[in-house]
């Protein structure tokens, strides 16, 4: 079995429950960072047009754009999110990635999340 099979294997087969309290913990932490960061960044510049981007794109109102009333397709609302997360640049980073894992990945997880009424749990 190919490396990339075996991943998708692992994944597909993994529930919270069987999950290590210390990535359910660092789960939650990266969460919490990015909602906070996604905030802030709507006093940006890219944060402003960005949000006026989507509430000009209209479209269904499914997913959240954070800090908003706004609720767009969970594409609209990822890009939003993601943009408004990394506009202040303090998205987390970590030691093996080098790189800001958080703010791409969370607001999709988040848009899609609350597009199929995922629950915490469901969205870790």
């Amino acid at each position: 079995m190919a490396i990339t099979e075996q991943l998708a294997q692992l994944i597909a087969e993994t529930t919270y429950g069987r999950l290590p309290v210390n990535a359910v913990t660092q789960a939650k932490r990266a969460l919490l960072d990015t909602i906070g960061v996604t905030l802030a960044g709507h006093g940006e510049t890219a944060g402003q047009i960005i949000t006026a981007f989507v509430k000009d794109a209209g479209g269904h109102g499914e997913a959240a754009i954070l800090g908003t009333s706004l609720c767009r397709s969970p594409a609209f609302a990822a890009l939003a999110n993601g943009t408004l997360a990394h506009a202040l640049d303090f998205d987390d980073v970590t030691f093996h990635l080098r790189g800001h894992p958080s703010a791409p990945v969370v607001p999709a997880v988040l848009g899609l999340g609350q597009t199929l009424d995922a629950s915490g749990a469901d969205v870790i």
